[in-house]
């Protein structure tokens, strides 16, 4: 079965989450529904909610990962050494060249990067390899772990 992807420019979280849960599309979007604003895409007070709904928690883990990223933005090797020793799932949130819309990606013990976008590999990439190959500046605004509540 081929994983979820996003269907439209804003949907990432609802890819992400379906990811996370195997919800199908239907029921995560009513789940998604209520935050709905009228702008585009979904924050982690949208998402975190979502998932503890359905039994899974967030845990903000940004402090712990920054600390691996240089000053200038460089992905160091200790941030690699982390992501190859990472056993679990993280919800990552990414913005590009500043831009205020982040999008979210799913990592995958080992350090893989399920990214939602259709054309991103559908068995995942090394994510220091995934942010090699993102075209702009992009900056890390949020890390979490997820596990089963």
């Amino acid at each position: 079965m081929l994983r979820p992807r996003q269907t439209g420019s804003n949907d990432c979280a609802i890819a992400v989450y379906r990811e996370i849960t195997g919800e199908d599309a239907n029921a995560a979007f009513a789940r998604f529904y209520p935050y709905m604003k009228g702008q585009a895409g979904f924050s982690r007070e949208a998402l975190s909610p979502c998932l503890r709904d359905a039994g899974w928690l967030m845990t903000p883990y940004e402090d712990t990962v920054r600390k691996l990223i240089e000053l200038d933005g460089t992905l160091s090797s200790a941030f690699r050494t982390f992501w190859a020793q990472f056993q679990g799932a993280a919800a990552v949130c990414y913005s590009k060249d500043d831009s205020k819309l982040g999008h979210w990606i799913v990592v995958r013990s080992g350090g893989v990067v399920l990214d939602p976008e259709p054309s991103a590999p559908e068995n995942g990439e090394f994510i220091v390899d995934y942010f090699k190959q993102v075209p702009v500046k992009s900056i890390i605004t949020s890390i979490s772990l997820v596990a089963r509540m």
